[in-house]
């Protein structure tokens, strides 16, 4: 019976995190867009790919599984998504249906990396392969998108490496 509970109130606060995971989302959205007309560096940092892979790797990795993460990061960009089109459309500003076709697809496609990010944990091989492909395609998405380092783009990139090494650099000590 004790189990039963326990697994309910598990359930329950992954409902829970998972709708603020994409509070979140439609939240740094909603600002994005807004800033984008009225706040010039805040654009820059919130439409800017490495802000978005950090984001889901931090997602991917406070997930309790592998399915979960790959959901949660899908909830985190499409409700960022969402809520780009929806505070473009109150604003009555013009709709860039390229930046819109972008980030949708990179929201449908998102589940994928959300699940494959969670086993860079630990000090497999395959969690360090893991590491090393996040952050390449970070930076290739980087130079692609904005034809050069920014240095915004390389603290960004920095602090996902920081992220992905976080459980190295902590040592665990039995309570």
């Amino acid at each position: 019976m004790n189990r039963t509970a326990s697994k309910g109130k598990q359930f329950a606060a992954g409902l829970r995190n998972s709708g603020w995971i994409l509070l979140l989302g439609l939240l740094l959205g909603a600002v994005g867009r807004w800033s984008a007309y009225h706040a010039p560096f805040l654009a820059e940092l919130a439409s800017g790919i490495p802000l978005w892979i950090l984001l889901g790797c931090l997602v991917s990795l406070g997930s309790r599984s592998s399915w979960r993460a790959g959901c949660n990061v899908f909830l985190l960009l499409g409700g960022m998504v969402c809520a780009s089109y929806f505070t473009t459309e109150l604003m009555s500003a013009p709709q860039s249906w390229k930046f819109l076709a972008g980030w949708g697809a990179a929201a449908v496609f998102s589940p994928v990396p959300g699940f494959f990010v969670w086993y860079a944990r630990g000090g497999s091989l395959q969690a360090w392969i893991l590491r090393l492909g996040v952050l390449a395609f970070q930076t290739l998405a980087m130079l692609a998108a904005s034809g050069g380092a920014r240095l915004l783009d390389v603290l960004l990139i920095a602090a996902t490496a920081a992220v992905l090494l976080w459980d190295k650099a902590v040592e665990r000590r039995p309570l």
